[in-house]
């Protein structure tokens, strides 16, 4: 794989973390459903683990303060399933990000 076909590859997993992010974040707070926001925990999770492979992570740092608030909402409220989706999320960000948040 050349150098250009590495960088084209990460531009395009940096576009899919941000299209999913973009996507499911918003409608994170509105969720009734714990079973739906367990889910997109979980796809947040796979997304930051398989997609944000190139720094500086923008797209990670650009939604930080939303993800942190949907994390936090799940460990305070969310059924134990979620609150342990809500961990791995913030674990993921906490080593990519590399924050003291």
């Amino acid at each position: 794989m050349s150098e250009d076909d590495a960088l084209q590859s990460a531009e395009i997993r940096q576009q899919k973390l941000a299209e999913i992010l973009s996507n499911t974040v918003p409608e994170f707070s509105q969720e009734k459903r714990s079973s739906k926001r367990e889910a997109m925990l979980k796809t947040w999770f796979k997304a930051l683990t398989n997609y944000a492979t190139v720094a500086p992570y923008d797209v990670v740092e650009s939604y930080r303060g939303l993800l942190i608030q949907a994390c936090s909402q799940a460990i305070l409220r969310g059924s134990s399933s979620e609150q342990y989706a809500g961990c791995r999320v913030l674990e993921s960000m906490a080593v990519l990000i590399g924050d003291h948040d």
